[in-house]
């Protein structure tokens, strides 16, 4: 596959680069563990130069393993934790591997903690954040002074004040260290059947399906069931308060995302 990408985008002045995987997991040690990860990435990234010499290759990190027979991991179907019997329970640790391959920016998914980032639980610690970058950084100078990319993102399930907070606690973080940085995301689909507020990072939320889920003129869903989706999924006071005024529909939306969009703006300039 990225054989064929790299040859078909390699002159292509439009792609900053070439994000290899998206939150891999690394195998267990009966399959290779570490090693064969490294060696699968530095493969991919061998390929890709083999056609596009020119092209960032951005190479995460792995964003969880594979349990190894008698270690320890969090069984989400008993709420506790099971000693690994060969099922390959999942362990959420991170770590980058060393790739062999000019032009290379590391990447690495920052949304800590995941609880009140992503579900809106409990709170944030700035020297915990600051420690996590401060390690992967390390990590990078060992190998060579390798250029460092953060995703990062907050969901609206947290009030805007705390989603503010958090961006601009990661972002005096991220200048300190020199880390760039890409906000996840953008623009998102919406709908009734899409949870608007928990692990909903978007600026913008685009109603693509609203004609076959509400009516307007007047306003209604289109059945029972589309109701209680979008009332169960926080999206019908959403639709009332962001996409619906004076009867006037639009689909697209930056919902209450303003102060969001304003602290990015002063990170980027």
């Amino acid at each position: 596959m990225w054989k064929y990408l790299a040859n078909e985008l390699k002159d292509f002045k439009g792609v900053a680069g070439y994000g290899v995987i998206c939150q891999p997991r690394a195998p267990s040690e009966s399959e290779g563990g570490i090693e064969i990860f490294r060696e699968r990435l530095n493969n991919i990234c061998k390929e890709i130069r083999k056609i596009d010499k020119n092209h960032i290759i951005f190479v995460p990190e792995y964003n969880s393993r594979e349990a190894n027979p008698g270690e320890s991991y969090w069984n989400e179907k008993t709420a506790s934790y099971t000693i690994d019997n060969g099922e390959q329970g999942i362990i959420w640790e991170r770590g980058f591997a060393k790739v062999n391959t000019s032009n290379i920016v590391y990447l690495f998914n920052f949304f800590e903690p995941y609880s009140f980032v992503n579900d809106g639980v409990g709170d944030f610690d700035a020297e915990s954040l600051e420690s996590q970058v401060k390690d992967r950084l390390e990590w990078a100078k060992n190998v060579g002074k390798a250029p460092l990319l953060s995703e990062y993102g907050i969901s609206r399930v947290n009030s805007t004040d705390k989603r503010v907070e958090w961006l601009e606690t990661v972002h005096n973080i991220f200048d300190k260290y020199g880390i760039s940085a890409s906000y996840f995301q953008y623009k998102n689909a919406v709908n009734s059947f899409v949870n608007v507020k928990t692990g909903f990072n978007a600026l913008y939320g685009e109603y693509v399906t609203w004609e076959t889920e509400i009516r307007l003129n007047p306003f209604s869903f289109t059945s029972d069931y589309v109701a209680t989706s979008a009332k169960e999924n926080h999206f019908e006071e959403a639709l009332r308060e962001y996409y619906i005024k004076d009867n006037y529909f639009v689909k697209i939306s930056l919902l209450d995302n303003e102060p969001i969009l304003e602290t990015l703006q002063n990170f980027w300039k």
